[in-house]
């Protein structure tokens, strides 16, 4: 939940606040949705750890650097909170990890960076 107020600056100098706004989200937001663990990302997989009990249709998507899709996988539409992600077949480099609904829309990006030792 997000609480702020205005402050009006006129150009006589005078001065008024508003009144406290709250801004509240229906679900995680995006920074919020999941998290990924290790990253960076050092062996081949890495554990997608979600906010909460996602939907049926759920996705989760890997894009290269220049957004080409490399890999898509369904998230278990159930109360699983965790997924991995194979990295094996990755290719040092930044990535985008993306988390979508069953219509389409994006829940939540994170970057992972790939470094294999």
């Amino acid at each position: 939940m997000l609480y702020y107020r205005l402050r009006q600056v006129d150009l006589d100098g005078s001065e008024r606040l508003s009144l406290v706004a709250v801004l509240a989200a229906a679900g995680a937001s995006g920074a919020e949705a999941f998290s990924l663990y290790p990253n960076p990302a050092v062996g081949s997989t890495v554990a997608l750890g979600l906010a909460g009990p996602v939907a049926a249709g759920t996705t989760v998507a890997i894009y290269s650097s220049v957004g080409q899709l490399l890999s898509q996988r369904a998230v278990a539409g159930s109360q699983e909170q965790a997924a991995t992600l194979s990295t094996a077949e990755l290719p040092l480099g930044i990535y985008q990890v993306v988390l979508r609904d069953a219509a389409g829309h994006s829940l939540g990006t994170k970057r992972l960076v790939v470094k294999h030792y």
